[in-house]
């Protein structure tokens, strides 16, 4: 395979440093890795306001973790997105949706070869917390997993003729609640640590299960970057 890959695009914080983790343990050269905030919101001003790093040739790959709206997907299962759909307002349709590349998806699919799943993503503007929400969000989008960025992402390189195709990590399942940690991130898209800690103090075991979770998925997000670049 001879398609470069240039940029990789992470969520700041835990997810980055991951990321950044696989890069050190391979050999030049490198692609960049550009941290990117948290949230729709966030990503889209980022976007708005940045194309600096990126050539009208640039191949990019958004990596992150993800929740799974699907019993068929796991924590630590690796997704690559065939599409990503927009959560509406009210969850009413018409419903927004965006492709990733095809060539791309082609690429990383020849590289990860069986360790990977091809599904639809959905993009939300906040967290979702709640499994009985997950699972609905399933039937209404016919979408397997949930993060909030990648729609932003996308929708930022639409009219330009670069390519990008997105991973996601599952770091919690659609079976179980999480904490809601929507108030600990900020509107520019960074974790109020204290925030958080004081959801998960209220929330103790749905806080284990999802740092649990959470470490799975960081530790197999650092495995796929070398397996994409070695």
């Amino acid at each position: 395979m001879t398609l470069p890959i240039d940029i990789i695009l992470v969520p700041q914080g835990a997810e980055y440093q991951a990321v950044c983790r696989g890069i050190k343990k391979l050999k030049p050269p490198h692609p960049h890795v550009i941290a990117i905030p948290l949230g729709i919101n966030a990503v889209t001003d980022y976007f708005n306001q940045k194309h600096d790093h990126f050539l009208p040739t640039s191949q990019v790959v958004l990596m992150g973790l993800g929740g799974s709206l699907s019993p068929h997907y796991k924590v630590g299962d690796v997704l690559i997105y065939n599409t990503c759909v927009l959560q509406s307002n009210n969850n009413q349709p018409p419903f927004s949706v965006l492709k990733s590349s095809q060539a791309l998806i082609n690429f990383l699919d020849a590289k990860l070869k069986s360790k990977v799943s091809l599904v639809n993503g959905l993009t939300t503007n906040q967290v979702i917390s709640n499994s009985l929400e997950k699972k609905k969000l399933a039937q209404i989008y016919q979408t397997d997993v949930v993060d909030m960025e990648s729609y932003g992402v996308l929708s930022a390189f639409q009219n330009t003729s670069v390519d990008i195709a997105i991973i996601r990590i599952i770091s919690d399942d659609c079976n179980h609640n999480i904490p809601d940690i929507s108030q600990a991130i900020t509107d520019n898209g960074k974790l109020k640590p204290l925030t958080l800690a004081w959801q998960f103090s209220k929330q103790p075991l749905a806080a284990f299960r999802l740092i649990k979770g959470s470490l799975i998925g960081l530790k197999m997000l650092e495995k796929t970057v070398i397996m994409l670049f070695s």
